[in-house]
């Protein structure tokens, strides 16, 4: 009789524990419910103040207190703090992608200039002295075909020489010159050269970012307009958001993926890739 007692005694103990543990619960859940509740109505209620907790309150609420990760809403809120990180990865990306895009197209950039025939030796030839002269152009295909703005035909007892990036000095004949525009085609006898990527022009858009290269010397403009303007009968032409110093006269511009999109003209005008294929296809078949 006495085991009996005992017996009921204890299960009524464990009865009132378990029964106080529930009540526990149940105090601290509320408490958890209200005061998620008190964090909801502040971000609503202030702005500034919704920011301040959803940036550095709930990360340290939801650490502090484990129980609170099963109200999705709030893990959602804690987790778009991770956006803001994101964004600064894609602006510090785009930063890269333009290193990339000129790294790209430099290897394929050359330098033009005319000389007189005299200058027999490549050695002697100083290409940092020759500025007022000399004219970025580029490789256009990798049998030694060179597209640069060189705004003259080579005269009489004059030598066309140029330089690639490697170094190396080559001379160049003169296979082609378009008057309205200055462009000349140009040809070296080499082969496996590194040519450039030319950009997709009907792929163009407004306010698409450009660059201009030049010999250690860059600058970022943009597409403003796209309009008429060159060789064929229905052509086309770029304008850009900057006016380029006369140093980027001549000098090709590319997009953040390292193409060709054309050759400056002037100012804020550039002659489209389009064009200039159009016109060596020209010079080719003749």
């Amino acid at each position: 009789m006495k085991e009996l007692k005992s017996l009921r005694a204890f299960q009524k103990i464990e009865k009132d524990k378990k029964k106080l543990s529930e009540i526990k619960r149940h105090k601290l859940s509320r408490k958890i419910s209200c005061f998620a509740a008190l964090i909801i109505f502040t971000a609503v209620i202030g702005g500034t103040g919704g920011i301040i907790l959803d940036r550095f309150g709930l990360p340290y609420l939801l650490v502090r207190f484990p129980e609170l990760n099963k109200y999705g809403f709030l893990k959602s809120a804690n987790e778009q703090t991770i956006i803001i990180e994101k964004t600064v990865e894609t602006k510090i990306s785009g930063e890269q992608a333009e290193i990339a895009a000129i790294k790209k197209v430099s290897p394929s950039l050359v330098s033009v200039v005319f000389l007189n025939e005299a200058i027999k030796d490549n050695k002697n030839i100083d290409f940092s002295n020759s500025n007022a002269n000399k004219k970025i152009g580029f490789i256009f295909t990798s049998d030694g075909l060179v597209i640069a703005k060189t705004d003259r035909q080579r005269q009489k007892n004059e030598l066309i020489k140029i330089k690639f990036r490697d170094g190396k000095i080559l001379g160049a004949q003169s296979v082609g010159f378009d008057k309205s525009s200055g462009i000349a085609v140009l040809k070296v006898e080499d082969n496996n050269l590194p040519m450039v990527t030319f950009a997709n022009f009907d792929n163009l858009e407004l306010g698409e970012k450009l660059i201009a290269v030049s010999d250690n010397m860059i600058m970022d403009t943009s597409v403003s307009q796209i309009t008429s303007g060159y060789f064929s009968a229905n052509p086309k032409r770029i304008i850009i958001t900057k006016n380029l110093s006369q140093i980027f006269y001549g000098v090709p511009l590319i997009n953040i993926k390292g193409e060709i999109v054309g050759i400056s003209e002037k100012e804020n005008l550039v002659i489209p890739i389009n064009e200039l294929r159009e016109f060596v296809d020209g010079v080719l078949e003749k």
